[in-house]
């Protein structure tokens, strides 16, 4: 990686990236962290340079994110752009969302004037239905998944370390790695294993960072999550990730030299 004592033209520090694209240099580094984005090159202060063309690769991230794709297959998925079929393999990534957008919000509409249509006929409401289509619509917005997911207390307290731009990241990266572990489950891979171990310190860091460090309130957002339900798909990738998730994390929490590495 090369190094620039001032920032070169057409680079950009991390906080630059992260604040076009709508992200935390927080993410930015957990992407790093996991092989999914690494700046091109370092300034001698130490600050991540990163090019337009690394910009198209986290848009392309968050995008095989928002189509429900998994960290750990987004990394085998996204394009290096490096030719170009690379890059219209991005395109057609990028159409695909757009299309998907367009069908939600035209069965969104659809669903509420065929409501409202029945409202005005037989003069009454249906309110499970009604709140059915609501939770239709707005489970899409990433807002609506944090208070999902945690109750108001634990929200509150999960805020006083987090603004709710970073609450969100933390809920979607706890996402990301619901679904990698129930995908180490369906392998068949153990908990104990270096494999599993290797996941349990990850997501143990995860809950460091994104919590402070509050004990209290990482056992409460791990009950909680493990807990939480929406649709039948969720609910069967969680059944698969509890075990495996727990198993790991409470062989991770009894190793000496992780305990001595605390104190």
């Amino acid at each position: 990686m090369e190094k620039y004592s001032a920032t070169p033209v057409n680079y950009m520090k991390v906080g630059e990236l992260a604040k076009k694209v709508g992200v935390t240099t927080r993410a930015l580094r957990f992407y790093d962290k996991e092989g999914l984005l690494s700046p091109q090159a370092t300034s001698e202060s130490g600050y991540r340079l990163y090019t337009d063309k690394d910009m198209v690769r986290l848009i392309q991230i968050l995008m095989l994110k928002q189509l429900g794709f998994p960290l750990s297959e987004i990394k085998n998925k996204i394009s290096a752009m490096d030719t170009t079929a690379d890059v219209v393999e991005a395109l057609t990534i990028h159409a695909t969302k757009i299309r998907s957008q367009i069908d939600h919000l035209t069965e969104s509409l659809n669903a509420l004037e065929s409501l409202k249509d029945e409202i005005i006929q037989v003069d009454a409401v249906d309110y499970k239905k009604f709140a059915a289509i609501l939770e239709s619509i707005y489970m899409k917005n990433e807002r609506y998944w944090l208070v999902k997911y945690l109750d108001n207390d634990i929200l509150d307290e999960l805020m006083r370390h987090n603004t709710e731009e970073t609450a969100i990241e933390f809920v979607a990266i706890t996402n990301d790695m619901i679904a990698e572990s129930a995908k180490l489950q369906e392998e068949g891979v153990h908990p104990r294993s270096k494999k599993g171990q290797d996941f349990a310190k990850k997501f143990w860091e995860v809950l460091m960072e994104f919590t402070g460090g509050d004990m209290d309130l990482v056992f409460k957002i791990s009950e909680q999550m493990a807990q939480s339900t929406s649709d039948k798909m969720h609910d069967e990738t969680m059944e698969k990730s509890r075990e495996f998730m727990s198993s790991a994390l409470e062989t991770y929490l009894s190793k000496p030299e992780r305990e001595g590495a605390d104190d």
